[in-house]
């Protein structure tokens, strides 16, 4: 029996085929790729809110009263500087502990038989967890650890995110002034306006001239003092 008069019928199983394969392969390579963009967006867009956290909280931007035109004595911003460093070692201690275990996790080649709750222990052992903190999340309600790839073994990146914070940050506060024009230029060329046109490792360099260093950020949580020298 010829179907020419319903040849458009008889297309249609080929079209509908050749549809759900072009919708396959395009969200395929959506997925494939989208942990990457997330995770690099995710990354930028944390370092820029801290940027900003910095600045705000900044002695400059406090130190006039915009209601009153008064200057803020410094007894008061001594308190704020302090209020801003409290508990921080505990914080960081709880925080790190779950990001190293999150690495370690994912390092584990095999789970067979595997023990959540004396992989912890062992873990929390070999990295010296003090015997006062707690991991801020259990491994069993620890959702980043494998909730999707997006944060897969990623839980580091919220305090790296304020080690770029702070030693970015530590540009301006070099130059004595916070809203320097040439560092202002540079920081929105490299930083905030770049997208993932180039590594981001690489943006970071043009910007300060070297890797990142952690001195600034522990200087900001009040861990350190003076880090005006990296490496120091």
């Amino acid at each position: 029996v010829s179907c020419a008069p319903y040849r458009f019928l008889c297309l249609l199983p080929h079209y509908f085929c050749l549809l759900s394969f072009s919708i396959c392969f395009f969200a395929f390579c959506f997925l494939a790729s989208f942990p990457l963009f997330l995770f690099f967006f995710f990354f930028k867009q944390k370092t820029a809110y801290e940027m900003l956290r910095s600045l705000v909280g900044s002695e400059m931007c406090i130190r006039d009263s915009y209601q009153t035109g008064e200057i803020v004595p410094d007894a008061l911003i001594a308190k704020l500087k302090a209020a801003q460093s409290f508990n921080q070692g505990f914080d960081t201690i709880e925080y790190t502990a779950c990001a190293l275990l999150d690495m370690a996790m994912h390092l584990t080649e095999s789970f067979e038989r595997f023990d959540l709750a004396e992989f912890e222990k062992s873990e929390l052992d070999r990295i010296g967890m003090p015997q006062g903190i707690v991991m801020r999340h259990r491994p069993t309600h620890f959702q980043h650890l494998f909730s999707s790839s997006s944060y897969a073994a990623g839980y580091y990146v919220y305090l790296w995110a304020e080690v770029l914070d702070a030693d970015a940050f530590a540009a301006f506060k070099q130059t004595g002034d916070l809203f320097h024009p040439e560092t202002a230029s540079a920081c929105r060329k490299l930083i905030y306006s770049s997208g993932n046109s180039c590594d981001p490792a690489e943006l970071f360099r043009k910007f300060r001239g070297r890797d990142p260093v952690i001195e600034f950020m522990l200087e900001k949580k009040g861990l350190a003092s003076n880090a005006t020298q990296p490496g120091q």
